[in-house]
């Protein structure tokens, strides 16, 4: 049976499979570059902190132990839970975001009033024009290409990855959580690595 957090990840990596046989070449994301995971702290919903929890459970008491050493490190302004060698040491129960990185994503501009309500964004021909949308992308990765001649269906559209994993998280909104507060809750606090 496939979950709707399942869904949306393969959603991701449909857009990563379509970039790959699209533009060849232009995607340099590999094993050991980590220019991505430069944040200390990930915010993930619930629904993704399961998959993370359900992963862990999964692995063998050492490999515990080792994720648990390392998102115990102090804060060296990247993900803990790198390893030494760059590479996710969650990789396959990874949250969304890390799934999305290096993908080329449009983020649609709130629109604001001076009433304070939000409104939807104009639409020229059904679509967004995209001046009026922040698109972005790693710069190592297609480089070689104009933003505008980059396949529409390789787009993450990051409105819509929210929307998705919302209707994932169920109908209760539920406050977002700490990805490594996750993985210590899960694996406890190990001693201290040494140096």
């Amino acid at each position: 049976m496939r979950t709707p957090l399942a869904t949306v990840w393969r959603a991701i990596d449909v857009a990563y499979e379509r970039a790959h046989a699209q533009h060849p070449g232009a995607l340099a994301c590999r094993a050991g570059c980590a220019d991505c995971c430069r944040v200390p702290s990930l915010s993930i919903e619930l629904v993704e902190a399961d998959a993370v929890r359900d992963h862990l459970r999964s692995l063998s008491d050492g490999e515990r132990a080792r994720i648990a050493a390392l998102a115990s490190r102090e804060d060296e302004g990247f993900c803990r839970l790198l390893d030494a060698d760059a590479s996710c040491s969650i990789w396959p129960g990874r949250p969304t975001a890390c799934r999305m990185f290096g993908l080329p994503f449009r983020i649609t501009p709130e629109v604001s009033w001076p009433d304070g309500k939000r409104r939807l964004p104009v639409l020229v021909h059904g679509a967004m024009t995209l001046d009026a949308q922040q698109i972005s992308s790693c710069r190592k990765n297609f480089g070689a290409v104009p933003i505008d001649a980059i396949a529409r269906e390789v787009f993450v559209d990051e409105h819509g990855v929210k929307s998705l994993l919302r209707s994932a998280a169920g109908p209760e909104a539920a406050p977002r959580v700490e990805l490594r507060e996750v993985v210590l809750a899960e694996l406890g606090s190990p001693p201290p690595l040494e140096r």
